[in-house]
């Protein structure tokens, strides 16, 4: 395998680094932030607290950009179809986005789609009384594999 590790260390992006003599081979620079934008504005740079329970979702937005960002915090690999993946979890915005690693010699992660499954609307109370708040600030990622899955 090419790699022996991932780490992730809370900020607003990630980045590949050689297991042999730890030089930079990738960094994702301002990817997660311009892709939460790209694709959910309202939440960009969000974050929840429990103070805010009864403050309208939307009204978080670009909250963290002064701050934190989108707070990378996890990574998560693996293999789908012959394809290695990689997954990468922000905890402000509650994101997890997919990047594929095409097999070669320079490893440069190529973007694919970004997942969140809260709602936009009303507020954070009402997102929990429903059971529509989504992925809250996800702090660690598994990948399983599709043959150890129970639905492939």
């Amino acid at each position: 395998a090419r790699f022996s590790a991932l780490h992730a260390f809370g900020a607003r992006g990630f980045s590949v680094w050689d297991a042999e003599d730890v030089s930079l081979v990738w960094d994702s620079g301002d990817d997660a932030e311009r892709m939460i934008s790209m694709y959910h504005p309202d939440i960009f740079n969000s974050y929840y607290k429990d103070s805010h329970l009864d403050k309208d979702i939307q009204k978080n937005f670009d909250k963290t950009s002064c701050k934190k960002g989108p707070e990378t915090e996890a990574v998560a690999m693996g293999s789908i179809g012959g394809e290695t993946v990689l997954f990468v979890a922000n905890e402000r915005s509650s994101t997890i986005m997919l990047y594929t690693l095409p097999d070669t010699d320079i490893i440069s992660p190529v973007f694919q789609s970004i997942y969140w499954s809260g709602r936009k609307d009303g507020t954070w109370r009402e997102a929990y009384d429903t059971h529509s708040v989504g992925d809250v600030d996800p702090e660690d990622l598994r990948f399983v594999a599709p043959k150890d899955s129970p639905n492939g």
